[in-house]
């Protein structure tokens, strides 16, 4: 009866995403439950002191390309796990927790990013952050880094050329209201004006997506027209 108890209160002890590694290292083993429950405490406290070499949140975040802004105590981006306009992604660096006030509601800590936005199991999202007992660290691959870096590069000119478009049909909107005669139509220059602001119009309706491919191509088509 102790034995038991004790199992279920080692398995309490465990986050849920742990659970499933606990009861299938039990059903393994083939032993007794005394033997089993030993086993269970030696898993439980490697993978505690695993955990407790967690990476900085906020580092991982930056090595995935997420990009974040400071808001007070807090950092903000948008979530990665599904699309939206306004930043909902919330990260605590003090303690180093994220949580979406979005549509998709997720939260926890670095492991449980890394195990959603990779699609990982426990084990693998403890591999992939390079935890290991020993507190050694798996170096960032340094094609990984330097294709962040560009991504980094290439959304800081999306942001860019956003503004500027903005600003150009802004504009195109406050002069369209000034043309109040046929006459005014005639006034040179102004056909062109109408054609910017309807070509600005079409491009800020993919740089506010999060189609990559195409923000990409109408970088590529403004390469060719300068």
């Amino acid at each position: 009866m102790v034995v038991k108890d004790g199992y279920r209160f080692i398995q309490g002890l465990l986050p849920a995403r742990m659970h499933k590694d606990f009861t299938e290292l039990s059903r393994k083993l083939g032993q007794s439950r005394s033997e089993s429950l030993r086993d269970a405490i030696d898993h439980y406290m490697k993978e505690k002191r695993m955990v407790a070499t967690k990476p900085n949140l906020v580092a991982v975040l930056d090595r995935e390309c997420l990009e974040l802004r400071q808001r007070g105590r807090l950092l903000w981006g948008l979530c990665p796990f599904h699309s939206e306009r306004a930043p909902s992604f919330c990260v605590n660096q003090e303690r180093q927790r994220w949580h979406c006030f979005g549509s998709c509601g997720g939260g926890g800590d670095v492991i449980d990013f890394v195990m959603k936005y990779k699609g990982l199991s426990f084990p693998e999202a403890l591999k992939y952050l390079g935890i290991l007992g020993d507190r050694e660290q798996v170096k960032a691959d340094t094609q990984k880094k330097q294709k962040c870096k560009l991504l980094k590069t290439f959304n800081k000119w999306c942001n860019s050329y956003y503004k500027e478009l903005c600003d150009i049909v802004r504009l195109g909107n406050q002069i369209d209201s000034m043309v109040t005669s046929p006459e005014h139509l005639k006034i040179n220059g102004l056909a062109e004006m109408y054609l910017q602001k309807e070509m600005s119009e079409y491009r800020l309706s993919f740089l506010a997506g999060n189609d990559i491919e195409a923000k990409i191509a109408i970088f590529r088509g403004i390469e060719n027209e300068n």
